[in-house]
């Protein structure tokens, strides 16, 4: 059964790559032969090896029907138009972007004042300012143009005159770019309201800006300089909500109600819920949705006690979000946290048994802690730089040093910082002593990010990398890691099961 999952998600997730990169039919008529090969090769019945191949064909069209979704929005900018603010705003240090919903059918990506303080929901007029279509934007910005149709935004509103004419339902859609409707409830803009408030009042700056990234994905106020400084050293993932921040999330709170009292099917949906609004606080970035998606599946996976692998719950929970939007697959972040995530499967799956450090029956936490965290580091170097390389032209040879020197602190920074704003709560002063931890924390970050990266050859920028020549990176890596595999005498079946 755990096969049969395996073989028809795989299917269905190439299908959709297929569709939304818009391949040649060749290219689909290979993969289709690919496909059947391996179910003969694994020895599946003849109805399934079809079943999968049709799949495979379902999704490369349902994908590219749903990619070649273009929204315009022609709008007479003279008149007054009426729309709601649809996401929660992106503030930045000279400006803030809202997408503002028109007619239930139009997002428009507004840029206003950074001080003019309207918030998710809000029922706004606009009139005036600069307005264009991106369908127009010059060639010199393909790119961002490109990123712009992702995200279903057909147009662009530079200072507009901004008037708020009131808040929309209790329960209103959100998430266009994921191409569905979710309901949520007003009230959670004075919740991030009071939750930045808290943030200010705790931490100095620039603290209180890498805190509220790193806990609440509100990065925007992050200085320039220092957005750049860790970029350059290939650490710029602590800084946003990603895939590490809600495990370290997930986990923590899983330890904490596992000891309460309580029947496990009660502390599994209390850790769930929480989860949930957590992620819903923080207004669903993708990585966190991605990772709540696997989180709720491995802990249900727990509780009914079904054997099923981490890496099939992962391929699981990324084929229901492309299959939501298949655009995701297009999107920087959703590649990058995908396949670091793959990435650090596979190189701990790799060295499972070559590295383990123990002498007879004595065992070595601290030598197993640290190669964990060295094969999950360069598990996702070795996965993400291409896709860096390819949309940013920078490539970072010493982010493997970097992340060494600076994920594992990530945990303990971000407990902390939870811990301050709670106990800020309680006492206030004790909350500012808790906060001068968190503060030496980041002035390390601060520092050995810079140090890095004044190093010679730390980073290379203007570089491109052709899309054939990422193809082949990634089938060189699949044939290693084969090879490796077959040296030790194991195979690939084993990381399913």
């Amino acid at each position: 059964m755990r096969k049969l999952l395996l073989y028809l998600l795989v299917a269905w997730f190439t299908g959709m790559v297929l569709g939304t990169s818009e391949a040649p039919l060749a290219a689909i008529i290979g993969l289709v032969l690919v496909v059947a090969l391996i179910g003969w090769r694994a020895g599946q019945e003849l109805p399934l090896v079809v079943g999968a191949v049709v799949l495979l064909v379902l999704g490369a069209v349902y994908a590219l029907e749903k990619s070649e979704t273009v929204v315009t929005c022609p709008i007479e900018v003279a008149e007054p138009v009426i729309g709601h603010i649809s996401e929660q705003p992106r503030i930045e240090e000279q400006r803030v972007q809202y997408v503002v919903l028109i007619e239930e059918q139009c997002l428009i990506l507004v840029t206003a004042a950074r001080f003019s303080g309207w918030q998710e929901g809000s029922v706004v007029r606009l009139s005036g300012g600069s307005y264009g279509l991106v369908a127009e934007l010059p060639e010199e910005l393909e790119g961002y143009r490109d990123y712009l149709v992702r995200r279903g935004i057909g147009a662009t509103w530079r200072y507009p005159h901004f008037v708020s004419v009131g808040e929309t339902s209790p329960l209103r859609s959100f998430g266009a770019t994921w191409g569905t409707a979710w309901g949520r409830p007003n009230f959670l803009t004075s919740v991030r309201q009071r939750v930045s408030q808290r943030v200010q009042s705790v931490f100095v700056e620039p603290d209180a800006s890498l805190v509220s990234a790193m806990l609440f994905a509100q990065r925007g106020t992050i200085p320039i300089e220092l957005n750049e400084q860790f970029r350059h050293v290939g650490v710029g993932h602590v800084l946003a909500i990603s895939g590490l921040h809600i495990s370290i999330f997930a986990g923590f709170l899983y330890l904490v109600v596992s000891t309460m009292p309580g029947r496990p099917w009660w502390r599994t949906g209390v850790v769930i819920v929480i989860l949930w609004v957590y992620i819903t606080l923080i207004g669903m970035p993708i990585s966190a949705f991605r990772a709540g998606l696997f989180w709720t599946a491995a802990l249900l996976a727990l509780r009914l006690e079904l054997l099923i692998s981490l890496p099939t719950i992962l391929l699981g929970a990324a084929v229901g979000m492309i299959t939501i939007n298949p655009r995701l697959l297009l999107e920087v972040g959703w590649q990058l946290s995908f396949m670091a995530v793959l990435g650090i499967f596979g190189l701990l799956f790799l060295f499972r048994r070559t590295l383990v450090f123990t002498r007879g029956t004595e065992s070595k936490p601290l030598l197993d802690a640290m190669r964990s965290v060295a094969l999950v580091s360069i598990g996702a170097a070795l996965f993400t730089w291409p896709i860096v390389l390819y949309h940013f032209a920078i490539v970072s040879p010493i982010s493997v040093v970097a992340n060494l020197l600076v994920v594992p602190l990530i945990p303990v920074l971000l407990l902390l910082a939870a811990l301050a704003l709670a106990v800020s709560l309680l006492a206030f002063p004790l909350a500012l002593l808790v906060a001068a931890l968190v503060h030496w924390i980041l002035a390390w970050l601060f520092w050995i990010t810079g140090f890095l990266a004044a190093l010679p050859g730390a980073f290379f920028m203007d570089i491109t990398m052709p899309v054939w020549l990422m193809v082949l990176y990634y089938m060189g890596l699949l044939v290693i890691f084969q090879v490796w595999l077959k040296h030790q005498g194991r195979s690939w079946r084993e990381i399913w099961v």
